[in-house]
């Protein structure tokens, strides 16, 4: 599987299925790596990026998926990553942080 096909494919899976079928595939395309996973409201890239921990060096992914809502009370736009595969770089390391978002029930649910 490449990198090109990897979201697309992991968004067919059902929802019961999805993280781990991530998780697996991650595993093989990278052995030499460590799979970390979790649910993004405990790790908010977006924010941890704008306030200057880390820093977005590359998207990998072919469609870097961006959601855009509009904040009536700012009255301003506010843009969130859907779906992506980023090469972030944190205290002089560099890692790849994959994002996906999928319906659970009535909500939507990120997952890195």
């Amino acid at each position: 599987m490449s990198i090109e096909n990897f979201i697309k494919d992991a968004l067919y899976k059902p929802n019961d299925y999805t993280s781990y079928h991530v998780g697996r595939k991650l595993a093989e395309l990278h052995p030499e790596r460590t799979v970390v996973a979790g649910q993004t409201r405990y790790f908010d890239i977006e924010t941890f990026v704008r306030d200057g921990h880390c820093s977005v060096i590359e998207q990998k992914s072919v469609f870097h998926q961006v959601k855009t809502e509009w904040d009536g009370i700012g009255r301003k736009l506010k843009n969130s990553i859907e779906n992506s595969w980023l090469n972030v770089l944190w205290k002089g390391k560099l890692m790849d942080v994959v994002l996906i978002t999928w319906a659970e029930g009535c909500f939507r649910t990120r997952h890195h």
